[in-house]
């Protein structure tokens, strides 16, 4: 599913006649880029608030965007490049891409749990070895490794458009944050969904119910996914990976089990994100 209109769409390539000098950028993202119905600075909102004057952007992110829907999408985001690219004169100049978390440790999650007593298939598990006991006794890692083979054809996906229609182009992502499994879901105006990773662990079985266990499954994902990140970065240059999973440990940056607050997501932008899009757009 998509955000952005067609409306959102004719006014942005309007911006980008008008303002020419301006850097071009598409953000393809999930909830950490929209966080949902609250006027959170979330990452997308707090870079284009940083950058006004300096880069347009255009976002085209859901929350609750998972890395299955990716090929339903591609078209339309070669489209966009391609017309910057090829009507417009000149490509896009940064890609920022937010992809990954709600098949890892968000509304996916749950599919991956199996209980203590099914059997464990043999799977080559190349994203993080070596695979601790608790992994063994909980997730289908035939499951899971269908899951981060997704993630890795969606974010190849990605790369594809950027070497086909800007070339120049960097691409930035994340890694997240070091989330902790706990009964906090979020809320707003009646609105309730999650907690994610605590409820299908507690129910799942009594073995996950033990907040050290939860927390050790909880990092060793965020782990296999870091390095399935890192793995395709190292192919060659062009993206950038932000290892954020160690930004947020003060537990009043997090407004529920998986999202920052205000000033988390402001710190990350502060901190993490605006330098590394001056970076790629050469404004050091």
């Amino acid at each position: 599913m998509a955000t952005t209109s067609i409306n959102q769409l004719r006014k942005y390539f309007n911006l980008v006649v008008k303002y020419r000098r301006r850097k071009r950028v598409l953000c393809i993202g999930d909830s950490w880029f929209q966080y949902p119905l609250r006027r959170y600075g979330d990452i997308q909102t707090g870079l284009a608030r940083s950058f006004g004057g300096v880069a347009e952007f255009l976002d085209d992110s859901y929350p609750g965007r998972d890395a299955a829907e990716v090929p339903g999408q591609i078209d339309r985001w070669r489209g966009v490049a391609a017309d910057l690219a090829q009507r417009l004169d000149r490509p896009l100049d940064l890609i920022l891409l937010s992809l990954g978390g709600n098949d890892v440790i968000g509304k996916d999650f749950a599919k991956h749990l199996k209980s203590i007593d099914d059997a464990a298939l043999p799977v080559d598990w190349p994203w993080g070895a070596p695979v601790p006991q608790v992994v063994h006794d909980h997730i289908r890692l035939d499951e899971l490794a269908r899951t981060f083979r997704t993630i890795e054809r969606s974010w190849r996906s990605v790369l594809k458009l950027r070497d086909d229609f800007a070339p120049g182009a960097n691409i930035i992502g994340h890694t997240y944050g070091d989330v902790t499994p706990m009964n906090r879901p979020y809320q707003f105006l009646g609105v309730k969904t999650g907690p994610w990773m605590w409820g299908p662990m507690v129910a799942a079985e009594v073995g996950l119910r033990d907040p050290v266990r939860q927390r050790e499954l909880a990092r060793w994902l965020l782990r296999c996914f870091s390095q399935l990140l890192g793995s395709i970065a190292a192919e060659g240059p062009g993206l950038v990976i932000l290892d954020t999973r160690a930004d947020l440990e003060d537990a009043g940056l997090w407004d529920n089990e998986i999202h920052p607050t205000r000033d988390g997501f402001e710190f990350l932008v502060r901190e993490r994100w605006a330098p590394a899009v001056n970076a790629a757009l050469g404004m050091h």
